[in-house]
């Protein structure tokens, strides 16, 4: 039986909860599971209206210092190697094509997606990892940052 769309946010709920998301990345194998890439945290910079309003200096209030046009994609690190295989491809002597990022809000109780932020001409900017230390039993992250060139929020 298909799945129901979510029904239309009425301007009357509350605000939505941010911890419930589903990454999806052009090219590598999270665009084709449904459950997208196992990702903990997402944040991004300020959206400019336009490319000549772009600030030199992140926006205050963005948590995360990002500049704008840029994303943070962090996780758990895991037998899914889709971070760093797109981070080495972009390293390559001859990269691959622009991809694209979604990032979609989903509704805890049906699966539907309640907001998709659509991310396109996405290049990496740079991987990093949590250091590693004997003394402390903490969960191993990765974190990737990438540029894009345009988003859609529907």
């Amino acid at each position: 039986m298909p799945k129901a769309d979510a029904p239309p946010a009425r301007d009357d709920e509350g605000p939505y909860l941010g911890a419930t998301f589903r990454v999806r990345i052009s090219g590598t194998a999270s665009a084709r599971r449904s459950a997208g890439l196992p990702i903990e945290r997402v944040g991004w910079g300020p959206f400019p209206v336009a490319q000549s309003d772009v600030p030199t200096t992140p926006a205050l209030g963005t948590g995360d210092g990002l500049p704008a046009r840029h994303v943070l994609l962090c996780r758990g690190v895991t037998g899914a190697a889709d971070l760093a295989d797109w981070w080495r491809i972009e390293r390559a002597p001859k990269r691959s094509a622009a991809r694209t990022v979604m990032v979609e809000l989903i509704d805890p109780g049906s699966g539907a997606p309640l907001l998709t932020w659509t991310f396109r001409g996405c290049r990496v900017v740079q991987l990093a990892h949590s250091p590693l230390d004997a003394l402390v039993a903490t969960v191993l992250t990765e974190s990737l940052v990438f540029e894009y060139a345009d988003v859609d929020i529907s």
